[in-house]
């Protein structure tokens, strides 16, 4: 009897380990891709899932490790396309001799923990990258990011995590224009070949919101005939960055 209830409490003990595992991993690589430019880029997908090393992606990007051979004067970059554990989709660009540093065991944070004059700082500074976002001044943007990311970095925070997470609850809420759906960027197309569907997009929104069948009809051109093809999508919205992917023939919905 003795060495039964052993076994039951090693079993649990398993049981327990393994489900742990499971809530820790609570972010996923969907889909990777590495090359130059919006042509030549190859599906490393398998190589990064393969990578995965204690709930996350440590390495430095390079040819020798993602492969492809040399292309003198030419800049690559690694795109990683992950899905959060909410279901929103991030999506992460490194170049060539960049350290990825990325946890897949979700943020490890959930706002407002930064100390009193940090967080009012950091709220400050949100607010006006939100500003100038919309104003499309990149270069004031830019700096007011730098100095997010520094606190960011001071006080801890894991650099993945969205600066609308980061911020205190409902801030920038209330800012004109909170409402206003603005296409970033929009791709069509397979892992090697795409085209740039970002203004035509833009055309499509009415009442601040988009709803489209993804085929080629509708986005104006078929880059890859024949073969399965995918739409990425960056967005502004009620004072976030988002990404999502939809499959072709599947229908784009935003919000």
């Amino acid at each position: 009897m003795r060495i039964n209830i052993e076994k039951v409490l090693v079993l649990c003990l398993l049981i327990c380990c393994l489900t742990a595992l499971v809530v820790a991993q609570d972010r996923m690589v969907l889909v990777a891709h590495y090359g130059a430019g919006s042509q030549d880029r190859a599906d490393v997908t398998s190589i990064l899932q393969s990578m995965v090393r204690n709930g996350a992606l440590n390495f430095v990007v390079s040819s020798d490790l993602l492969g492809g051979g040399p292309q003198w004067g030419t800049t690559r970059d690694l795109e990683i396309v992950v899905r959060e554990a909410s279901g929103r989709i991030s999506e992460y660009r490194f170049r060539d001799g960049e350290s990825v540093n990325l946890s897949l065991r979700g943020y490890g944070f959930s706002g407002n923990r930064l100390p009193e004059a940090a967080q009012r700082q950091f709220d400050d500074l949100y607010i006006r990258w939100l500003g100038y976002r919309e104003q499309r001044n990149h270069e004031s943007a830019d700096d007011m990011e730098r100095r997010m990311r520094d606190l960011m970095r001071t006080y801890n925070v894991p650099p993945e995590t969205p600066f609308n997470v980061v911020a205190s609850p409902g801030i920038g809420a209330s800012r004109p224009g909170w409402n206003e759906l603005r296409i970033e960027r929009a791709t069509y197309g397979t892992s090697s070949n795409t085209v740039d569907v970002t203004a035509r997009l833009q055309s499509m929104v009415r009442d601040n919101a988009i709803n489209l069948h993804v085929i080629a009809d509708n986005l104006g051109e078929d880059p890859a005939p024949g073969q399965f093809k995918q739409l990425y999508v960056t967005y502004f919205y009620q004072g976030q960055e988002r990404q999502v992917v939809v499959d072709e023939k599947d229908f784009l919905k935003i919000p």
